[in-house]
């Protein structure tokens, strides 16, 4: 698997397609995915959707290769997930990745949810970012941040947790 970053791709995937069908083709099938998506997504992706028929199995593929790529590189991975065409695959990926670049530099990640066109797909993102505030109990910044968030559920449930944070801090 180690080989997908040396090149030796191809012949891993040669390796791959003359596996007969069954758990053995699908555990190595999903370890390269995962690797080869840490430097490479949209590769990976492409490889997946020829290599894995259509359907629960390869989403969770493609699911699993945004979660390597995510971990490996935050903010490369909200750029990529702000491309996708999926809008479901899109909002859930860029909340993702904003979630884990918050972690690692909130004001950055602030900046670019900031600076991204309108669209609802960056609901999720700024839900992530209001949550990482409350969880590091800045309710002040948690609390402008769910102003913005334009699904009524999804915003009353963060003011309805600001609210027990800050009816117990008082």
């Amino acid at each position: 698997v180690a080989a997908c970053a040396t090149g030796k791709r191809d012949a891993i995937i040669s390796v791959i397609h003359g596996l007969a069908a069954g758990e053995e083709r699908a555990l190595l099938t999903v370890a390269v995915a995962r690797t080869w998506g840490t430097f490479d997504p949209e590769g990976a992706v492409e490889w997946i959707k020829t290599a894995v028929p259509a359907g629960e199995v390869q989403d969770g593929m493609i699911d699993a290769v945004f979660s390597a790529f995510v971990r490996k590189d935050p903010v490369q991975a909200a750029e990529w997930a702000s491309q996708q065409t999926d809008e479901r695959r899109r909002t859930n990926y860029v909340a993702a990745a904003v979630a884990e670049w918050a972690a690692l530099d909130s004001a950055s990640a602030e900046t670019w949810v900031n600076e991204q066109p309108e669209g609802g797909y960056l609901d999720g993102a700024t839900y992530a970012i209001a949550a990482h505030f409350i969880e590091r109990r800045l309710l002040q910044q948690a609390f402008a941040w769910t102003r913005r968030i334009m699904r009524n559920e999804a915003r009353a449930a963060l003011l309805g947790n600001l609210g027990r944070i800050w009816n117990t801090e008082r």
